[in-house]
Order: C-alpha cells, then sequence, then structure tokens
C-alpha cells in the first residue's frame, strides 16, 4: 500500500476541491495517532463511513497478504445490509482495467461502477461521480 500513499493523497485532494470537508474523509494513515489501536479506527471508520472508496492498484492486487484485504472485507460485509450503494471502486492505475483485480475481496465487486482516478487524480466521469455522491451525502445530512 505504500506505493499507492501519493495517489490516496491526490484523492484526498481531490474529495477537498469538490467541496469535502477534512472532517468528512477519513484515510487511516492521517487520522490514526502512534500507540492507538489502528484495527479499531479502521474497522470503525468503515462501519461509520457514508462511501467506502477502495483504492485499486497492481501493486496492492499482487499482493498474498495485507491488512488492506481485511478492510476490503469489512466493507463488503457491511455493504450486504445495505440498500444503496456504498462501496465506490477506484483504480489509480493508468490503466483502466476493472476486470484485471482478482484479489478475493474484488470479486464481490463485479457489478459495481468502477471509478478511474491515475495516480489519484479523477478523469471526468469518476469526479462527476464524486460531486454526485457528496450531493447525495448532504442531502441525506440535511
Amino acid at each position: 500500500r505504500g506505493s499507492d500513499l501519493a495517489a490516496a493523497d491526490a484523492i484526498v485532494a481531490a474529495l477537498r476541491d469538490i467541496g469535502v470537508g477534512a472532517q468528512e474523509v477519513w484515510l487511516d494513515r492521517q487520522a490514526i495517532e502512534p500507540g492507538e489501536n489502528f484495527r479499531h479506527e479502521i474497522f470503525d471508520g468503515i462501519a461509520g463511513c457514508r462511501y467506502f472508496l477502495p483504492l485499486l492498484s497492481a501493486a496492492t492486487n499482487g499482493r498474498e497478504e495485507g491488512f488492506v484485504f481485511r478492510e476490503w472485507r469489512a466493507a463488503n460485509d457491511r455493504a450486504k445490509g445495505m440498500n444503496r450503494s456504498f462501496i465506490v471502486p477506484i483504480v489509480v492505475d493508468d490503466a483502466f482495467e476493472p476486470g484485471s483485480y482478482d484479489a478475493a475481496p474484488v470479486r464481490d465487486w463485479a457489478e459495481l461502477d468502477f471509478g478511474h482516478a491515475p495516480q489519484g487524480l479523477p478523469d471526468d466521469g469518476t469526479r462527476q461521480r464524486l460531486v454526485g455522491l457528496l450531493r447525495d451525502a448532504r442531502r441525506q445530512q440535511g
């Protein structure tokens, strides 16, 4: 995941650029202080978020093991009880080939609409989708 940190930072910047507040974006690297129970913080974040945006890359997909897969499974479990969109996968590789990601948790996302943000910079369609999700989230809060 370390190789995806720059892309994650770019996605956070893009979300802030469309109006998402600093407190509305949860990125485990930024939010967990040393000594905190990171598993608890991450799973609380997944349990409490409106949308879960997993970043997909060939680097992550190629791993055999990683905590990221537990995160994705937790999101999959939460999504099973929902009657709305929740998981919004974002491909951060330059090539947009959603079918090439075959990590076990990703297999559950076959019917989802993948976004594309090469190096973390959302393309026009993904940016518009993120704007729509923000609008929906604000409507639900209001």
